[in-house]
């Protein structure tokens, strides 16, 4: 079992800090959860508005790198806060979790790597997800690698490939540098000739 410093190193997340204690994940029999708690009692994280009011806490679960074969699932505490100037809740924002809040980015990042080496339905069956959760998670890789690395304007070779959306035949289009290996657009609304001219 992992000792509380290395709990405190492998988990160590900005406005967050690692408890001692790992408790078993009931739905995942692989799978441990280590419980995140907060540096400041009363900080709001990525909220910057006039006026905001705290309204209440809620726990969330999110799925973390593995360690060995132990499943990670991290529990942390977000808040909801009133912000009168908008007459809505809104939950605060956690940097380092996914878009979907279901999983840490640098899960998502791991999940994006393995599916350039392998199919998304393998990556799906090794790291114990469904294949629709890998394949999206598959794309938020490409648009933060397209954002990160825009497209040279020096390109050489690319390659054309189309990927299925959902059932029915939905297709997209992935343009790809095929030197540096990488995404440089995903679009369209099938696999038509009007698709490739986009």
């Amino acid at each position: 079992m992992l000792n509380p410093k290395t709990l405190r190193d492998a988990y160590r997340f900005p406005g967050f800090r690692t408890c001692a204690a790992l408790t078993p994940r009931p739905e995942d029999p692989g799978g441990v959860v280590p419980r995140l708690e907060r540096r400041q009692k009363n900080g709001v994280l990525g909220l910057r508005h006039d006026g905001i009011g705290f309204r209440d806490s809620r726990h969330h679960t999110v799925r973390d790198l593995d360690a060995s074969k132990l499943r990670i699932y991290l529990e942390i505490e977000y808040r909801r806060l009133y912000c009168p100037s908008c007459d809505a809740v809104k939950r605060e924002t956690v940097a380092w979790l996914a878009r979907s809040a279901r999983f840490t980015q640098r899960f998502e990042d791991r999940i994006g790597q393995l599916c350039r080496e392998m199919t998304v339905p393998r990556v799906a069956e090794l790291n114990h997800l469904g294949w629709d959760q890998v394949w999206r998670m598959e794309m938020n890789y490409m648009r933060r690698l397209l954002k990160r690395h825009p497209p040279s304007e020096h390109l050489r070779a690319i390659g054309v490939d189309e990927f299925s959306v959902r059932k029915g035949h939905r297709y997209r289009l992935v343009v790809a540098d095929l030197d540096q290996r990488r995404p440089i657009w995903i679009g369209g609304c099938g696999r038509t000739e009007d698709d490739l001219q986009m």
